[in-house]
């Protein structure tokens, strides 16, 4: 990890001893630290993440990983068809027990408040893994998730839009299905329009946009509703100029 890189900034970019492989503990460090694999090899002693003082007293963290594993059961073609696999089953059912991927292996760090953190790394690293964690999406196998106050999700383009409803319907539609009364959402409905840039189309069924409006539309959304915890994937890298 570069020396000047922000502190608070999770670095999951594996050791190139294991290219493409699960994120491991040794592998996260915060931008005080190293990464696993860097000089000296071993586990990387991260930091006290999180512990901001506030008023002589530590405030938790708004996220938490205890060493949380999460494998994802392949699919397998089983060689003969049926017929092999309930000749053979006992063997078969070990075969695919066995079938297993760990895209995250006893993982632990800590955010705090108004800290942000980025997840990099290869293809199969966990990085989507992570974040569909700690919205809860998924569920880990093993190990415990914290996460205090609300976590907005922006982690699929167009995600929570109707097609055939407008722009400015699928704000309402998206800040109601987050939480927020009615009267909330039409507080911030000009902030929200006015920051997508989205014009005269803001009244358009989203079906007619861009994948770049679409990524526009659902920033702008959430970053608006004033979450505790954003989580934004690579929905943005679609984002127009």
């Amino acid at each position: 990890m570069a020396a000047d890189q922000p502190a608070g900034v999770v670095d999951f970019r594996l050791a190139e001893a294991f290219p493409g492989g699960p994120i491991r503990p040794g592998d996260v460090a915060t931008g005080h630290g190293l990464r696993g694999g860097d000089a000296g090899g071993g586990h990387v002693d991260s930091p006290e993440v999180g512990r901001e003082v506030r008023g002589g007293h530590v405030s938790e963290p708004v996220i938490q990983f205890e060493k949380v594993t999460k494998t994802y059961t392949l699919c397998q073609h089983i060689a003969g068809g049926i017929k092999t696999f309930l000749f053979h089953l006992p063997a078969a059912v070990r075969q695919l027990r066995n079938n297993k991927f760990t895209a995250l292996d006893e993982v632990s760090f800590e955010v705090a408040r108004g800290e942000a953190l980025g997840v990099i790394g290869p293809n199969g690293a966990g990085k989507s893994t992570t974040l569909a964690l700690i919205a809860r999406v998924l569920q880990p196998n093993a190990g415990s998730i914290t996460v205090r106050g609300r976590v907005l999700p922006l982690l699929e383009l167009g995600a929570g839009f109707h097609p055939e409803l407008t722009g400015r319907e699928n704000i309402i539609l998206n800040g109601v299905l987050m939480g927020l009364l009615r009267r909330e959402v039409y507080a911030k409905l000009d902030q929200i329009i006015e920051f997508s840039e989205l014009g005269e189309f803001i009244d358009q069924p989203v079906r007619t946009y861009s994948n770049g409006m679409l990524g526009r539309l659902g920033f702008s959304v959430v970053a608006h509703l004033d979450p505790e915890v954003l989580l934004v994937d690579e929905v943005l890298t679609v984002g127009d100029a």
